[in-house]
């Protein structure tokens, strides 16, 4: 009788370590088809970034463009403002930050008062 059970053991095992064994490959496989997928759209940006325009807009798209062109960043770069949009974001941050920090400065101040007057 005890050698039944201890059979029946080890077969109830080993199906529980396959069962472990298969849920992890399947949490494998959503692991990496999540990384593909938030993973696509920065690889699609960084190779639309160096096609010729052209090969921009060609249907049907490719993912490696056939003439990689470096210059396309000096040329965004001398076309658009950078410089002024990062003053606005610098503007922007830190009057949000004052803003913020004042203010809690400011209601904590409140609350503690209400709290020692009663």
């Amino acid at each position: 009788m005890p050698l039944s059970v201890t059979v029946q053991g080890e077969v109830g095992r080993k199906r529980i370590q396959i069962a472990v064994l298969a849920a992890r490959a399947l949490l494998y496989v959503f692991i990496i088809l999540f990384i593909v997928v938030m993973a696509a759209p920065f690889i699609w940006m960084i190779s639309t970034s160096l096609k010729p325009t052209d090969e921009v807009l060609a249907y049907p798209p490719t993912w490696v463009p056939s003439r990689p062109q470096f210059s396309n960043y000096p040329d965004a770069l001398s076309r658009m403002p950078f410089g002024r949009f990062y003053l606005n974001s610098i503007i922007v941050t830190s009057t949000v930050t004052v803003s913020v920090l004042f203010f809690s400065a400011v209601t904590y101040c409140t609350k503690l008062n209400s709290f020692v007057t009663g």
